[in-house]
């Protein structure tokens, strides 16, 4: 794969970035459930670091790293305020759906990038997995309770 191409494949990627990090920005503030705030805010954490890290790569291919998300990120933010202002479980739940969309994203565009970019795209896929599995035991969690309320 030419530079260009990787470019254009890393600077999608980063566009994922940028909309999980603005959700997460956007939705901690308005969560009144301390740990799932918590937890954002963590995770936002880790979304701006790979953010640094693929702009730095593109950087490093010759390329110029797009800043923001467009009108897509606007709308993404949009439906995470909206879903937060529900409560822990709504929003939960889109964050969980978002971030399994990125891990995809990673997974469908990692064969085309060269051994350097592949191993950054990995090391993000891992602590996205991460965050899926904790997104999975708090949505547990919650679900607990409620059945435990009911």
């Amino acid at each position: 794969m030419s530079n260009q191409r990787q470019i254009e494949a890393l600077n999608e990627l980063l566009k994922g970035e940028y909309k999980a990090r603005d959700i997460y920005d956007k939705t901690k503030g308005i969560q009144g459930d301390h740990q799932v705030k918590d937890l954002l805010a963590k995770f936002q954490e880790d979304h701006d670091r790979h953010i640094e890290r693929l702009k730095q790569r593109i950087l490093e291919l010759g390329g110029e790293p797009i800043e923001g998300t467009g009108f897509a990120g606007t709308m993404a933010n949009l439906s995470a305020t909206y879903k937060a202002m529900l409560g822990p479980e709504a929003i939960l739940k889109q964050v969980y759906e978002g971030e399994k969309m990125g891990v995809h994203s990673y997974e469908d565009r990692l064969d085309g990038l060269d051994e350097t970019s592949q191993e950054l795209v990995k090391e993000i896929m891992a602590e996205d997995h991460e965050h899926l599995k904790f997104f999975e035991a708090r949505m547990d969690h919650e679900q607990q309770e409620d059945s435990f309320e009911q």
